[in-house]
């Protein structure tokens, strides 16, 4: 993005700016709580435009106060991730490095809001000619 400006004598300047973009997350299930099976996709947004080479990486790990401590998540570089039973007790988020209009290699991501949680999709209960009941329970696909 570029501004132009004008001083008191008439002489005018062009500025580049160079705004940084955003990344923000969907789900698959409901964001405010993501569960292991939803699926999680990034979307970015730069005011300088022309969005061009990027490149998706998806981390899990935590933050304290500012400070994001995380691993890179193996093979997960595509713009959607799907939550994992590796990913509960952590939160993950969404990195982008890409060119924009002003031309400039820019960094930017986004975090879950709370972390991801294990919770059962399906019950089963079965019942065996001895009279006992088993119950079985899966985690979300």
């Amino acid at each position: 993005m570029r501004a132009v400006t004008e001083n008191e004598h008439g002489e005018t300047a062009k500025i580049d700016l160079d705004c940084p973009g955003t990344v923000a997350l969907g789900s698959s299930g409901a964001l405010t709580a993501p569960r292991v099976g939803d699926r999680l996709t990034a979307a970015l947004t730069d005011a300088n435009g022309d969005i061009s080479g990027q490149r998706w990486q998806w981390q899990r790990g935590t933050v304290s106060g500012d400070s994001w401590t995380g691993v890179s998540i193996a093979d997960a570089n595509r713009v959607s991730y799907m939550l994992t039973a590796a990913d509960v007790g952590q939160q993950v988020r969404a990195t982008v490095s890409y060119m924009d209009g002003a031309g400039d290699n820019t960094d930017t991501a986004a975090l879950t809001p709370p972390e991801p949680r294990m919770e059962p999709s399906a019950t089963t209960l079965l019942t065996v000619p001895d009279g006992s009941i088993t119950m079985r329970m899966c985690a979300a696909s």
